[in-house]
């Protein structure tokens, strides 16, 4: 006999799942699905104007599961065409799939207004010297925007020591070569967006911990300033999208894409929230 507790429950659920209905959107070559509540009251580009009105991402999950077949055809460039919500209500459908390995190119997606707001502050705290600053008055002096594109254009992921853990940097593709820069500690912790599972997480706050740390030049991504950490998940191998803060509030979405080929998946690496520890 089912307990009145777990009828009360299962009513609950089922009338708010009567509220939403699963959507169709074509994202590249694949359509993807996403869960809107029809009931919500619309700001004027259409989308659900209050977040207590959104599904949440168990919903979402039991609603509009992903197959690996739609994810595989997924790329970086496709993903521009998403909003904010959509990105969201992907990355929550996703696992954190195996360590992130060797070099990726980065791709900044939707930005907060918060980001608008904090960016020419970053701008003034960070201090450009030698050939990083050469290239940036060469390439940014028109668009400030720039300059937040070098400096997530390029990851690079790397052994940190014997013990397996990993190590994060920035990658910039200078004229005269690349130049690694803003050390991270990378592991497995909690999303700050979805909290049932984890994510692969590259944190700055103590990049001074590193040997090869640069105060003038890496301070800013620490503790001492922006406190810059970054969240990712794999779409599929060789893909992964993630989300940047600063001081836990949202900058932006990004997407790294390996550039070496990706042909086996492996297990996932983080807790996948599937059973209790």
């Amino acid at each position: 006999m089912i307990k009145p507790v777990l009828l009360t429950l299962l009513f609950h659920f089922s009338l708010q799942a009567a509220n939403f209905q699963v959507v169709e959107k074509q994202i590249g070559s694949s359509k993807l699905t996403f869960v809107r509540n029809v009931q919500a009251e619309k700001d004027q580009k259409g989308e659900e104007k209050f977040y207590n009105t959104k599904a949440d991402f168990a919903l979402i999950e039991r609603l509009a599961p992903l197959n690996k077949l739609t994810l595989a055809s997924i790329t970086a460039e496709s993903l521009k065409s998403l909003t904010a919500e959509e990105f969201n209500q992907l990355y929550a459908r996703l696992q954190s799939g195996p360590p992130l390995q060797g070099d990726y190119k980065g791709t900044v997606l939707q930005k907060s207004n918060v980001f608008m707001s904090v960016k020419k502050k970053i701008l003034k705290n960070l201090k450009l010297e030698g050939a990083l600053a050469t290239a940036v008055a060469a390439l940014c002096q028109k668009n400030e925007d720039c300059l937040y594109e070098m400096i997530w254009k390029g990851k690079r992921f790397l052994p940190k020591n014997d013990l397996g853990q990993i190590e994060a940097q920035t990658l910039l593709q200078l004229p005269v070569g690349s130049l690694a820069l803003f050390p991270m500690n990378t592991y497995c912790g909690i999303s700050q967006i979805d909290a049932r599972k984890e994510s692969h997480v590259t944190d700055g706050n103590f990049a001074d911990d590193f040997s090869h740390y640069v105060a003038m030049r890496d301070e800013f991504i620490t503790r001492k300033q922006m406190s810059i950490t970054e969240e990712y998940r794999m779409v599929h191998p060789g893909l992964y999208i993630g989300k940047v803060y600063s001081n836990k509030i949202f900058l932006f979405n990004v997407s790294l894409e390996s550039n070496s080929p990706q042909t086996k998946e492996s297990a996932n690496a983080c807790f996948d929230g599937s059973k209790t520890r």
